[in-house]
């Protein structure tokens, strides 16, 4: 099965492959398809940048340094994994993504 331009194509020899599949065999296929689909997904939203969100945050009247800094460490917690939460902060990078 080949892709081509945003949709799976299947031609005559994998459809009938297809039909011939088991329950795991089935069920690999359908994880390839569904992940391609994840990554795809993934591909298309471009990443955002903390450093950017927690400058423009700090540009906001009324939210002053210690408040980012809060911010900064529940979005680390919930987001990073880390245990004062900032350290784990990388811009554009997501869980399971590299880059």
């Amino acid at each position: 099965m080949k892709k081509a331009e945003r949709r799976y194509l299947v031609n005559r020899n994998t459809y009938k492959a297809i039909k011939k599949y088991d329950h795991q065999q089935m069920d690999d296929f359908l994880t390839r398809v569904y992940m391609d689909g994840y990554e795809d997904g993934r591909n298309s939203v471009p990443g955002v940048d903390m450093k950017d969100v927690l400058a423009a945050l700090g540009e906001v009247k009324g939210i002053g340094p210690a408040t980012v800094q809060k911010v900064t460490q529940a979005i680390g917690k919930k987001f990073g994994g880390g245990k004062d939460g900032e350290e784990n902060i990388e811009p554009g990078v997501h869980e399971g993504q590299t880059g």
